[in-house]
């Protein structure tokens, strides 16, 4: 009877730790900047573009935005998209994947497609499950959660 109850205790604990957890960008925050893609406006923030109902605010990588986006109510976040120099390498994206795969190129930009377990939002693309896509243009990389929504 203890081995069942302990077993349901630990059930009840590792949902509550899926359930709760918070999106993890630890990883990339070498970018040098984000859009964050909003299903609301942000009264105190200035808005870059909004397109229909979606908000876009655009952020330098500096200490002062860093502490602006973590206080953002990530449930009414839809995307990120980060911005990356070209000295970077596809191995340095890689290392912080549970998978990727490479799809198909769109002119002269290399486009990839995975998983991050530290990112909860999905899309099914080709039928399997995606949450981030990257791309490699002539000029940076673009990491895109959970896909690219600025375009490239």
């Amino acid at each position: 009877m203890k081995k069942l109850i302990a077993f349901f205790v630990i059930a009840i604990l590792l949902i509550s730790i899926r359930y709760f957890k918070t999106d993890d960008f630890s990883p990339f925050r070498d970018f040098s900047h984000v859009v964050i893609v909003s299903a609301k406006p942000y009264n105190d923030l200035t808005v870059q573009v909004q397109n229909g109902e979606q908000y876009y605010y655009d952020f330098e990588n500096t200490e002062e935005n860093r502490v602006i986006l973590e206080n953002i109510d990530k449930n009414d976040v839809e995307g990120y998209v980060f911005y990356y120099q070209l000295d970077k390498k596809l191995k340095d994206f890689t290392s912080h994947f549970d998978y990727i795969y490479q799809g198909e190129a769109v002119g002269s930009y290399d486009v990839y497609y995975g998983y991050y377990a530290g990112y909860n939002d999905f899309r099914y693309v080709s039928g399997k499950k995606v949450n981030f896509q990257l791309v490699k243009t002539d000029s940076s990389w673009i990491l895109g959660l959970p896909l690219i929504v600025t375009g490239y």
